[in-house]
C-alpha cells in the first residue's frame, strides 16, 4: 500500500477504512500497513492486528539469523551488509518496544529490549525502555486500556468492569 499511494498517512487512512468495514481483510493488509500505522503512531489499530509481540521478535531475529548466513558473500557487501542487518534489527526492535509500551505491556517491551541487547550491542536499546515510558507520559490525553489477550496479543489484558454491588461498596 504505502508504495502504491506513496504517502504514509493515505495507507494509514485507507488501511482505517478497511478495518472499519472488512476486519478480516484488514488482517490481510496489515503486514504492508504495519510500519505506516506504527510510525503514525495508530496504536489504537496496532492493538488490532500486531499479534503477540514477542513473537514478533522472534520472526524478526529469524530474519536476522537468515542474514547473517550471508555475511561472506561478496555480492551483498560484506561489513555493509552486516552494518545494515544489524541497524534493522535494531530500529524495528525499538518499533516493537515502543508498541508494547504504548500497549501497556512492559513485560514484553523489556523482554523484547533485552534478546535485542544480547545480539547487538546497541545504545540505542540499551534507552529504549526509559525513552519510551517519557514518550508516553509526553502523549496528550489518556493512554487506552490494553485488550484481553488472544491468540494475537498476550499480557495485554483489558480490566473487567467491577461489580454494582462492589461499586457501591467504595
Amino acid at each position: 500500500m504505502n508504495e502504491t499511494l506513496g504517502e504514509p498517512e493515505k495507507t494509514v487512512s485507507l488501511f482505517e477504512e478497511v478495518d472499519k468495514k472488512d476486519p478480516e481483510a484488514a488482517e490481510n493488509y496489515w503486514i504492508v500497513a504495519k510500519d505506516a500505522v506504527i510510525a503514525a503512531k495508530r496504536f489504537d489499530l496496532a492493538r488490532k492486528y500486531i499479534g503477540n509481540l514477542t513473537r514478533e521478535f522472534v520472526q524478526l531475529k529469524a530474519m536476522f539469523d537468515l542474514n547473517t548466513s550471508l555475511y561472506d558473500d561478496p555480492r551483498f557487501g560484506g561489513d555493509e551488509f552486516k552494518s545494515y542487518n544489524e541497524n534493522k534489527l535494531v530500529e524495528e526492535s525499538l518499533k516493537l518496544i515502543e508498541v508494547a509500551i504504548a500497549l501497556g505491556n512492559k513485560v514484553a517491551a523489556a523482554e523484547i529490549q533485552t534478546k535485542a541487547s544480547a545480539v547487538v550491542a546497541d545504545p540505542r536499546l540499551s534507552a529504549a525502555i526509559s525513552s519510551g515510558e517519557d514518550q508516553e507520559a509526553q502523549q496528550d490525553g489518556p493512554r487506552q486500556p490494553a485488550t484481553a489477550p488472544d491468540s494475537k496479543s498476550e499480557g495485554n489484558e483489558k480490566p473487567k468492569p467491577k461489580p454494582k454491588s462492589e461499586e457501591r461498596s467504595q
